[in-house]
This record gives C-alpha cells, sequence and structure tokens, in this order.
C-alpha cells in the first residue's frame, strides 16, 4: 500500500504462473480496525492493482480475496498503513551501517512470503562482488523489514557465494549464506 497524490492509495499485487485460469480478485479495506468494506463492485479481472480513495486520516489495512469460478478463496495478508501517512511512492530502504553506494538492485520475493525482497550491489569490482574491497559486496534487504544477508563470491575470493546481475530487465540469480548460516539460493526475475 503506497499513499500517493491526491490522497489515494495504490495497491497491487501479483499473479502468479500457479493461479488458476480465470482468476480474479476483490479488494478489501478495513478503516481503524472496523469491519472489512469490499471496495470493487465486480471482481477485478484485467489488472493485478487498485487505487483506492481511502481517508488518509486514520489507520487502514487492504486485503485481496482471490475469486475462482464465482467464488472468493482464502484472504491474502494484509497491507496496512498507519493515519497520516506521507505520499511516498517509492519504497525506502535502510542500508546498512557499512554501505556507502549501491550500483544496482535486483528485485523479488527470494524467500516466498509474498514480499518484494532487494538485492542490493554496491560498487566496484564490475559484476563480480567477489571483487570487493571495503564497505562492497552484494546484500538481501527483506522487503517486511526484517534482517539481511551478505554475498559474496566462492572460488575462495570470499567467502559465501555467488550473485549475477545479468542487466537492465534480465534478472538476477545467485547464491549466499543466511544469517543462520544455511545455504540460500535465489533468481529474481528471467535470465534470458
Amino acid at each position: 500500500a503506497l499513499p500517493i497524490e491526491g490522497g489515494k492509495v495504490y495497491l497491487g499485487w501479483r499473479l502468479l504462473k500457479s493461479d488458476p485460469e480465470g482468476i480474479a480478485f476483490n479488494v478489501y479495506r478495513s478503516t481503524a480496525g472496523g469491519a472489512a468494506v469490499k471496495l470493487n463492485g465486480q471482481p477485478l479481472t484485467a489488472t493485478t492493482d487498485f487505487v483506492d480513495d481511502a481517508s488518509l486520516d486514520q489507520a487502514n489495512a487492504w486485503f485481496v480475496k482471490p475469486v475462482v469460478k464465482g467464488r472468493e478463496l482464502a484472504v491474502s495478508e494484509q497491507a496496512a498503513l498507519e493515519g497520516n501517512a506521507p505520499v511516498q511512492q517509492y519504497q525506502s530502504i535502510p542500508l546498512r551501517d557499512d554501505v556507502r553506494g549501491v550500483s544496482m538492485v535486483a528485485i523479488g520475493d527470494l524467500d516466498a512470503d509474498g514480499v518484494y525482497d532487494f538485492v542490493v550491489k554496491h560498487p566496484g569490482g564490475g559484476k563480480d562482488p567477489g571483487r570487493m574491497g571495503p564497505n562492497r559486496g552484494s546484500y538481501k534487504y527483506d522487503g517486511n523489514g526484517g534482517g539481511t544477508w551478505a554475498v559474496a563470491c566462492t572460488n575462495g575470493m570470499a567467502a559465501s557465494g555467488e550473485l549475477t546481475m545479468h542487466g537492465q530487465g534480465r534478472g538476477s540469480s545467485g547464491s549466499g549464506v543466511d544469517a543462520k548460516g544455511r545455504a540460500v539460493k535465489f533468481t529474481v526475475g528471467s535470465s534470458q
């Protein structure tokens, strides 16, 4: 949920390859903890986004219910905004203390929690994070505001994994080690 100009809120969600053919969506809002109200007259079939004219002086929460063959399915996770949320048409990423710059960002749901995460590559060393000096490398920033994990190059250059950012619109893939020391592999977008 992103507050936009004119006192409106932009909502967006994803259509997955695994979603059934003919799927549609209903969008709901709860204001100040009250009962949820359906916002669309007919199930949405041509888009996976919605602009709401919500009253932004109070806390609001939105959720989506998929509709298949005329029947509503389980509710999605909620997206919420506190009252009087500022207009912010971007996602702010709080960088780690040791980060001094950013050269590329890849976006994808790396942990399958339904929220986009960000893989941020720091300047220097070309596309190989293994060729990093101080304050260089790549990190995953959790879209829910949670922890991060570092990605570094294998082949003995640095300890924990590798990352390839394929260029504009072509995706990213790699592996690394999460905060608990578990191996992590990911692909973001399509690598052509």
